[in-house]
């Protein structure tokens, strides 16, 4: 059966058939791009994004690399103490793998941060992680 095509004037005789090329590869955009990728990228044009260090960290968490993620939320609250939900997510990727007494060491200096804040809704959740694990 031969391909359909276009009527209408200027248009007889076009197939809509696929062409029988394919057009030459396109370098990847963002958008196709795997997450964590994308947030390298930008991160490699914003290092002192906050943000962006924190999101990098939580993708390496969801893929399953817990210690790149603690390495990268260490790194985080070295250079910004104030930044509670790193000091959460920390303690628990802390606590997941068996480490509690590092996991202990984190929700302190967490709630601390909270306080200081003024962020009482992470400081009643760290605290109650916390208790927890005692």
């Amino acid at each position: 059966m031969p391909a359909a095509s276009l009527d209408g004037p200027g248009r007889a005789g076009r197939s809509l058939a696929a062409p029988r090329h394919r057009p030459a590869a396109q370098p990847e955009s963002p958008l196709q791009m795997p997450r964590r990728e994308q947030l390298e990228q930008l991160l490699a044009a914003d290092p002192d994004d906050v943000f962006l260090q924190y999101a990098l960290a939580m993708s390496y968490a969801t893929e399953g690399d817990a210690p790149e993620a603690i390495r990268r939320l260490d790194d985080l609250v070295g250079g910004n103490p104030d930044y509670v939900a790193a000091w959460f997510q920390k303690g628990q990727l802390e606590a997941g793998g068996g480490n509690t007494a590092a996991a202990q060491v984190s929700l302190t200096r967490g709630i601390a941060a909270a306080r200081k804040t003024g962020n009482a809704h992470a400081e009643g959740e760290m605290t109650a992680f916390l208790e927890s694990l005692a």
